[in-house]
């Protein structure tokens, strides 16, 4: 039961840090300045989150795609499919394409 919370609660930590981390970029991108407190603050999610990215390339992804990876991040794998696969590999891949490029336009 416990181990269902800790992937559940991974999973939402790792959906958490992408949005956070995105948005923060996405003002830096816009030509603004963003202060120490906000770099500060967004520090730790963007660790978070490239850790909890590739645990979830290495498990889920692995189950997803049913192949061991061969990049270190999951948008980097899944840009691969959408630019080489075909059938439900390529279905899969394209499903995050569309669920990443919503909160960061462009990001697979």
């Amino acid at each position: 039961m416990w181990s269902a919370v800790g992937v559940v609660a991974g999973f939402y930590l790792l959906i958490g840090s992408f949005i956070i981390v995105m948005r923060a970029k996405a003002i830096r991108d816009e030509g603004a300045k963003i202060t120490l407190f906000w770099r500060v603050g967004v520090w730790p999610w963007a660790i978070i989150g490239v850790a909890l990215d590739v645990a979830f390339n290495v498990v889920a992804g692995t189950v997803m795609f049913l192949e061991l990876p061969h990049e270190i991040m999951f948008t980097s794998r899944s840009k691969r499919h959408v630019r080489e696969a075909k059938g439900w590999r390529l279905a899969i891949a394209l499903f995050w394409q569309k669920q990443l490029n919503q909160i960061s336009p462009g990001h697979v």
